[in-house]
């Protein structure tokens, strides 16, 4: 990405480029400004080099055949999909814009004043609120706790699963709720997919005492996406595995942090983690209260 280009044409369509926020793997993030009905409306704005998106290729096996895609076309879902939702617990996509002259792509979406829920001290791997430099209070994480499963439940009864649930893609506003971001590994699954076809009639419903979602044994998928850390034990083998369900531990995982400070199981070298992930049992300190271990232990 040409940081230099982006921020010297200053101007996109109404949108006036003003500091960066962050960047990502394909992106850079940043704060813009426009005039809706003579007011001024503060957004982020996602911006794209096409060309680069549409040589960075993945290769996966579908039903027996290997199948390319491009970072441009998950882009493109991203987009179509964001389209489609309408929740407050969620980003919303305020435009798109096309250049074929700089070869970019923007996304313009909403702006979360306070930023992430967490941060986290990448030497340390500790986790702290980014106001507080603290961990959250109980009080405090149950009650993002109810926004992001409001979120979500949205997401699950539409058939879509987000698949990177984690702190970092958590935003806070300035009345103090939580709203999901980053659609970019999300999957929707608008039609049963073959392995649904095959196998969901094996598997039982699974049910727990979580009253904001129902989980189906729909939503099956091989692959894995998403951030390591957060993956439940089920993405460890090469079976189908209930994506809804993952987004529920990626869920407990976070809350986990919120209140503890850091990850529930963690390891640098992943063959450990994944080890670990299977066999070890999560500790939860004794500080914690039964109010909030009983869901913790009904997620992860």
């Amino acid at each position: 990405m040409d940081t230099i280009r982006v921020q010297r044409d200053g101007v996109i369509k109404t949108y006036t480029l003003l500091e960066r926020l962050g960047s990502g793997s394909f992106s850079q993030v940043y704060k813009c400004k426009t005039v809706v009905d003579g007011k001024e409306q503060i957004y982020a704005v996602k911006v794209f080099n096409k060309s680069f998106l549409k040589n960075e290729k993945t290769w996966r096996r579908v039903s027996g055949n290997m199948e390319c895609h491009t970072a441009f076309e998950k882009v493109e879902l991203e987009i179509a999909l964001m389209k489609k939702l309408d929740h407050p617990n969620l980003v919303k996509l305020i435009d798109v814009i096309d250049d074929e002259h700089l070869d970019r792509l923007y996304m313009v979406i909403e702006y979360v004043e306070r930023g992430q829920i967490m941060v986290c001290d990448e030497q340390t791997m500790e986790f702290t609120s980014p106001i507080t430099h603290k961990v959250l209070t109980e009080e405090k994480a149950r009650r993002y706790l109810f926004d992001i499963m409001s979120g979500l439940k949205y997401l699950h009864l539409h058939k879509v699963v987000h698949r990177d649930i984690k702190p970092e893609n958590l935003l806070v506003t300035n009345d103090d709720h939580v709203k999901i971001v980053d659609f970019g590994v999300a999957h929707l699954f608008e039609t049963c997919n073959n392995v649904e076809k095959e196998l969901r009639d094996q598997l039982p419903v699974t049910t727990k005492p979580l009253n904001l979602l129902t989980r189906t044994p729909t939503g099956l998928l091989r692959n894995t996406a998403g951030t390591i850390y957060f993956y439940a034990p089920e993405c460890t083998t090469d079976e189908p595995y209930n994506t809804y369900a993952v987004d529920i531990w990626a869920v407990g995982v976070t809350l986990y942090i919120m209140v503890v400070g850091k990850l529930p199981l963690f390891n640098p070298d992943l063959v450990s983690f994944f080890d670990d992930l299977v066999a070890k049992e999560i500790e939860y300190p004794a500080s914690l209260s039964p109010e909030l271990i009983y869901p913790l232990r009904d997620m992860v």
